[in-house]
């Protein structure tokens, strides 16, 4: 260890991984001074998570993820599209370890989204969503927490937990109808929205009919606001159409499925 003291990033992530370190946890004193840079930390969180060493490393990682968590979350998220099976748990147990801030969950919602990293790390989204749809709650600002239910039943979803993202997606729709009552130009999208998310998660579950009766009311939102303004929202009409053919044909009905599918291409 005291050979590497002085060693470069090259230099002990060559012992690390030819698996020339003792099981000792000065190496974290080893590793800190390489990551204020994020490019290197990358690197380093990315050695660690690959480690095939006979001493856990890995515990030396989520040490590490813990202690350092504000200096190393973007980077550790980056590193997870290379080490997919080690570091996303790791990660969400090290942020479910911090002290609620709503700042560092925005910038951490951002990188999600602006990433794409939604997906492999589908934990840790829905940590950070959960927080800040209860962040919302207490401020009594029913835009945020219909948007930040509706982010959270889609991360749920993601995660297969989906009797979890209909109850919360539910929750959305009661609100977004709230919000229509008063603002119908800006908050019936949000409402078709949250609907066509609603049908899909019930049916996940089995819960064809009820699926379908969320899909027809997307539709059928989506046929008005159409009407309106037809060149903005006819898209969205045809993505509504398409998915109430699944759910049609989900329930057996196959012809209305096909006119609702040919209906879509015609848009």
């Amino acid at each position: 260890m005291n050979g590497l003291a002085n060693c470069n990033l090259r230099c002990w992530a060559d012992a690390l991984l030819s698996n020339e370190l003792p099981a000792d946890p000065r190496l974290l004193d080893v590793i800190r001074p390489h990551l204020a840079d994020p490019a290197r930390a990358r690197r380093v969180i990315t050695d660690l998570g690959r480690s095939d060493s006979s001493f856990s490393l890995l515990d030396l990682l989520s040490q590490l993820l813990t202690a350092q968590f504000d200096q190393l979350v973007v980077p550790a998220m980056d590193a997870a599209r290379d080490i997919p099976h080690q570091l996303p748990r790791r990660l969400a147990v090290a942020y479910a370890a911090q002290v609620p801030d709503e700042n560092r969950d925005k910038r951490i919602d951002i990188h999600l989204e602006g990433e794409d990293l939604v997906s492999p790390l589908a934990e840790l989204a829905v940590l950070v969503s959960h927080r800040r749809f209860e962040s919302a709650r207490t401020s009594a600002d029913p835009t945020q927490v219909a948007h930040l239910l509706s982010t959270f039943g889609v991360r749920l979803e993601k995660l297969g937990q989906y009797e979890e993202a209909v109850t919360a997606t539910e929750e959305s729709v009661a609100t977004c109808r709230e919000l229509v009552a008063d603002r119908p130009d800006v908050y019936r999208p949000v409402l078709a929205g949250a609907l066509t998310n609603l049908g899909n998660w019930r049916g996940q579950l089995g819960r064809y009919e009820e699926g379908l009766t969320a899909a027809e009311e997307s539709v059928a939102i989506r046929r008005e606001l159409v009407a309106d303004r037809p060149d903005v929202h006819r898209p969205d009409l045809a993505l509504a159409l398409n998915n109430l053919g699944s759910h049609l044909n989900e329930v057996g009905r196959y012809e209305e499925a096909l006119t609702a599918v040919a209906e879509a291409a015609k848009l």
